[in-house]
């Protein structure tokens, strides 16, 4: 099919084993490599070309986006016995395995700014929506998912340290989010939203061995606030958690994507701190998979979730100081 479609008769297929929407290989041919993405047959190929067609636009606005190679015929998706896939330009590159520095955040913020310049115009109707409306989340919801998560851990028979960790976090989550009202008060009544990439976070952000970024994949185009997409990345629990200048790494991520955006777009940066803790605090994910959902990977949840519980924990007493911070470093 790769030697029929793209003109790569000699190509070597090497399967990837990841990847969630797509089975994903590499191949091999006498022009360099490849990176193929072969969709399944429940997969909308339409929604999946729209995708395309945005990542190439932000690619086209300075975006470090893969170019994309149109098979024979010109198409973005090429289809064949039953066989979808596209086929993409190699990136020699790998999510980051430590915590973002302002090297890091500098990039990001340059590169997402370009892409939400890109996806500025893309139709919102066209575009499911953020049907997580954490900025709506009330406190009696919240406490009742908690309480519900802890009958369930204390259901454990013989409880580990890591149950007994976990069941003071969600205890502490609850007592968080008596104030989630408090903290949802200052957002803006209607923040700008746009289709945004969805996913623009660690595991989809390639960086080469300097550690420059050199891929930004897999775009979901959904209609969400930019300004909360930006602070999800750079207030990323990881970071939170484990690095000691992650407060300044995020100014400065902050301020290479207002370099990027318009003045109207840069008014609602100062919140991206706040957007990005109400969307961790009022979400039981990963915790939920360990003791409701009974998912394979139990050690990726129990790591996720202990990571967004202790960023929670390490950002809400600062909240106000962090947001001084971005306050004083845009001037607005």
């Amino acid at each position: 099919m790769l030697g029929a479609r793209y003109e790569l008769p000699d190509a070597r297929v090497e399967i990837i084993p990841l990847g969630v929407e797509t089975d994903n290989a590499v191949a091999v041919t006498s022009r360099g490599r490849v990176f193929v993405k072969a969709y399944p047959r429940a997969a909308d190929l339409e929604v999946m070309a729209g995708r395309i067609e945005l990542m190439q636009c932000g690619r086209a606005a300075g975006s470090p986006i893969p170019a994309v190679h149109p098979d024979v015929d010109g198409a973005l998706i090429t289809r064949h016995d039953g066989v979808a896939l596209s086929v993409w330009d190699w990136a020699d590159a790998a999510s980051l395995e430590k915590p973002f520095t302002a090297v890091h955040t500098r990039q990001i913020g340059t590169a997402l700014g370009r892409l939400h310049i890109a996806l500025a115009g893309a139709p919102t109707s066209r575009y499911r929506a953020n049907n997580n409306r954490w900025w709506e989340a009330q406190a009696e919801a919240l406490s009742a998912r908690g309480h519900k998560l802890l009958a369930l851990i204390d259901q454990v028979e013989e409880p580990s340290e890591g149950d007994l960790r976990r069941r003071e976090q969600v205890l502490t989550r609850i007592a968080q989010v008596k104030d989630v009202a408090a903290l949802q008060a200052p957002l803006p009544v209607s923040p700008r939203e746009q289709v945004c990439h969805f996913d623009f976070t660690g595991a989809n952000l390639l960086w080469d061995a300097k550690e420059d970024l050199a891929a930004v994949i897999d775009l979901q185009a959904r209609v969400a606030f930019p300004s909360w997409e930006l602070g999800r990345v750079l207030y990323e629990p990881h970071t939170v958690v484990e690095s000691d200048t992650w407060r300044q790494a995020a100014v400065e991520g902050v301020l290479a994507y207002a370099a990027e955006v318009p003045r109207e777009a840069r008014v609602e940066l100062s919140y991206t701190a706040r957007m990005a803790l109400l969307h961790n605090l009022t979400s039981f994910f990963g915790i939920d998979a360990l003791y409701e959902k009974h998912w394979p990977g139990a050690g990726i949840y129990a790591r996720f979730w202990d990571l967004r519980a202790r960023a929670a924990e390490r950002m809400l007493p600062v909240l106000d100081e962090i947001e001084t911070e971005l306050v004083d470093a845009l001037g607005v």
